[in-house]
């Protein structure tokens, strides 16, 4: 079992996130590397909207078969990275934006150090800035979203009115 953080059980998903990101290896290397199946692995994935896997490794890969693995997985990449929504286009960015913030912390976890620095103010003014756009994108998806929804067809519209017009008619010819 791979390392995980202090009193935590499980696997490390912070670093199969990062490997699965950065394109180490294959799919079934990274499983076996840190003791999870490939439908843990995918699951966890698409609920965390987790960046798609751009570059692969494949000279990481052992066996002709991981090789044409990662291939394939390479190949699926490219055929699926023009088909993002919005919405799931703003999952990603947040994630980037979470890992950029766990970064930063773990950087000045690491320094030891108890003053932030004229450098770590600038980042976090960077990261703000960051967040209040994505703020402000996913706020612009969920309007794009209602309005969608509330869309009309206005073919059928115009049908329908046709209709209740000539309905009018038939009646007022009748009386």
């Amino acid at each position: 079992m791979d390392e995980t953080p202090d009193n935590q059980s499980g696997p490390n998903w912070l670093a199969i996130r990062s490997a699965y990101e950065r394109g180490d290896g294959t799919i079934k290397a990274l499983c076996k590397m840190h003791n999870i199946n490939t439908k843990m692995l995918y699951e966890k994935a698409k609920t965390e909207h987790w960046m798609m896997r751009e570059t692969r490794n494949v000279r990481g890969a052992s066996t002709p078969e991981e090789k044409q693995t990662a291939e394939e997985e390479k190949e699926k990449a490219v055929k699926d990275k023009g088909s993002t929504d919005k919405k799931t286009l703003i999952s990603r960015l947040y994630s980037v934006f979470e890992r950029q913030m766990a970064e930063f912390e773990n950087n000045l976890i690491d320094a030891h150090d108890t003053e932030v620095t004229e450098k770590d103010a600038r980042t976090l003014g960077s990261l703000a800035r960051t967040l209040e756009k994505l703020i402000e994108l996913r706020g612009e998806a969920e309007l794009d979203e209602k309005i969608a929804a509330k869309e009309v067809d206005i073919d059928r519209l115009r049908e329908e009115i046709t209709s209740r017009i000539e309905r009018l008619r038939q009646r007022r010819g009748s009386e």
